[in-house]
């Protein structure tokens, strides 16, 4: 019987070993790889996708052993959860950002990765709409999708409709 440790390497090592479509995410400054994330499956109206954090003695989401997250997003049904180590965790703000970069030219590339010919633009429009609310100043990625399944799910619907949003 393999221990957690194990389960997680092996758990790892067979998503590595996929032929999922991949994203690698690279620290620009130090030339190190941060983590790779993993597209499992895209739809028109969600996505299932695993992000696995290189090691890191200063990166706390990383841990000394590397973390394997796993995010299932489906809009038109709502269902949503996030995994980390196997362990399905909260759904929160925190817990998807932790899965996504925080570069802006990076999350282009990564709305790129998980859109479909159908749904191509509703990621950019909704972070626009959604990633900063009332006085909040930044666009969050991780507030984003929250707000998205959790409170405006409407919004995929206006968006395929092609009604604007402001």
């Amino acid at each position: 019987m393999l221990n957690i440790k194990e389960r997680i390497d092996e758990y790892k090592k067979t998503i590595i070993e996929s032929n999922f479509d991949k994203y690698e995410d690279w620290n620009m400054k130090s030339n190190k790889l941060i983590g790779t994330l993993y597209i499992k499956q895209k739809l028109d109206y969600g996505f299932h996708i695993y992000y696995i954090h290189e090691p890191s003695d200063s990166n706390p989401l990383a841990g000394k052993n590397g973390t394997v997250s796993e995010m299932f997003y489906d809009l038109r049904n709502k269902v949503y959860w996030v995994k980390r180590n196997l362990k399905e965790v909260k759904f929160s703000v925190r817990n998807v950002d932790s899965i996504f970069p925080k570069d802006s030219k990076k999350i282009v590339l990564i709305f790129d990765k998980l859109s479909t010919p159908n749904n191509k633009g509703l990621y950019d429009a909704a972070l626009k709409f959604l990633g900063a609310m009332g006085n909040e100043q930044t666009e969050m990625f991780g507030r984003f999708f929250h707000r998205l399944i959790t409170e405006h799910s409407y919004f995929e619907i206006l968006y395929k409709a092609k009604i604007e949003i402001k």
